[in-house]
């Protein structure tokens, strides 16, 4: 689900730059693929009540793994082995402007844009992971996380994007792992809007 994500710079950063009182950069790419690189959100190392954006490749490759994984049950990533640790220490928000679903809807598969019925943008919830010790140099990774749908959202896929409204980032960024729970739900039906392609 959510395979590609919708980035457009003006007004996102408009948006975002309010909302935070901190200046904040995206870059424009109206179709973004996995293992592409996009703007993350989380907090500064040096203080952690502060936040930062850092440039981010999307998907994360363990050892164990056959292919790219670009996002994790939001439900139980605080007791998967790959994402338990993040969870825990190095939760993120990915700021976008909307993504995208193949959905079969009368018989077709069909591309849909979903993008807030208000506002300029999405926090879409995530985790990051820093490069490894012996090789700084790489990009920090991220993967989106994904709850269970609304009912709007029900018809066009099983899971949806977990979604971080403005008035709950600091909670989301600063709580301990087991008060999550109250943000661990899909958005209420009308806060997406789906347009076809």
């Amino acid at each position: 689900m959510c395979g590609r994500m919708n980035v457009i710079s003006d007004p996102l950063n408009q948006w975002l730059s309010h909302m935070l009182d901190m200046p904040a950069i995206t870059e424009t790419n109206p179709d973004i693929c996995p293992s592409q690189s996009m703007t993350v959100l989380h907090k500064a190392e040096k203080d952690q009540q502060c936040y930062t954006t850092e440039s981010m490749t999307w998907g994360i490759q363990p050892a164990w793994a056959k292919r790219l994984l670009i996002n994790a049950q939001a439900e139980t990533a605080a007791t998967k082995t790959t994402f338990k640790n993040a969870m825990h220490t190095r939760r993120c928000v990915v700021p976008c402007s909307g993504w995208y679903e193949w959905s079969t809807i009368s018989g077709s598969k069909q591309k849909y844009l979903f993008r807030p019925s208000q506002g300029e943008g999405f926090l879409m919830a995530g985790l990051y992971f820093p490069p490894p010790a012996n090789d700084p140099s790489q990009p920090s990774q991220f993967v989106t996380l994904t709850i269970h749908p609304n009912p709007d959202y029900a018809r066009y896929h099983h899971r949806m994007p977990l979604l971080i409204l403005p008035e709950n980032l600091d909670y989301w960024m600063h709580s301990d792992v087991d008060r999550l729970a109250p943000l661990l739900l899909p958005v209420a039906p009308g806060v997406v809007v789906a347009e076809l392609v």
